[in-house]
């Protein structure tokens, strides 16, 4: 009597999803653009510049949560990052002309990450997030001078893309491009309304280590 064997080449064991707490901290490299333009009372728009920019150090320090699933990973992820990102603008129009500087100081976010695994140590990820972030703006003109207090703040999104590879013993190094988009900054003094509307790129690496 002979005997029917089956066999199943291609079958292995179940990729078990795990969570883990991971932390990390990074260096990059900034680029500010602004949108700016004064105002008068009456509403009539006295100063306008488009691409006003500056570039400066970004220090980040991060921490999140991760559930993987063997193909894909998914992570809420909190971070803080100190920037010595740094805009000045001098110009005019007509008979009006302002000078003065626009820096930006710590930021803090809150964002969801999604990553595939494209190979057995490296991983393609996207994030979303939203956070605040600190700035000083310091305008002077001929229609009056706005100087903000140092620790004002406005929020932004924040949208990432990157490459992340193990090293092994659960270290991982990570670099991320990302790019904020934040409120419009209104500021008033003097009889001048001030409305800037920036966004920040970024460039960095992170070293990671998962618990």
């Amino acid at each position: 009597m002979a005997a029917l064997t089956i066999a199943c080449v291609s079958c292995g064991p179940a990729l078990a999803s795990q969570t883990s707490f991971y932390a990390g901290a990074g260096l990059g490299y900034g680029h500010m653009q602004a949108a700016f333009s004064a105002h008068l009372p009456s509403g009539t728009e006295v100063i306008t510049f488009d691409g006003l920019g500056g570039n400066g150090p970004v220090a980040t320090a991060l921490a999140g949560l991760e559930r993987d699933t063997g193909v894909m990973r998914f992570a809420l992820e909190l971070d803080g990052a100190l920037l010595g990102v740094e805009s000045t603008l001098d110009g005019g129009f007509g008979g009006y002309w302002a000078e003065g500087d626009l820096t930006l100081g710590w930021s803090a976010s809150l964002s969801a990450l999604v990553g595939l695994e494209i190979s057995e140590t490296g991983l393609l990820f996207g994030r979303v997030g939203y956070g605040t972030t600190s700035y000083t703006a310091t305008i002077r003109s001929n229609i009056g001078n706005i100087d903000d207090e140092p620790w004002g703040d406005v929020q932004a999104v924040v949208l990432g893309l990157g490459l992340e590879g193990e090293l092994g013993g659960g270290w991982s190094l990570r670099g991320e491009f990302r790019y904020s988009t934040f409120e419009d900054f209104h500021e008033g003094k003097d009889g001048l309304e001030l409305v800037i509307k920036p966004s920040t790129y970024a460039a960095g690496l992170s070293v990671i280590r998962r618990f």
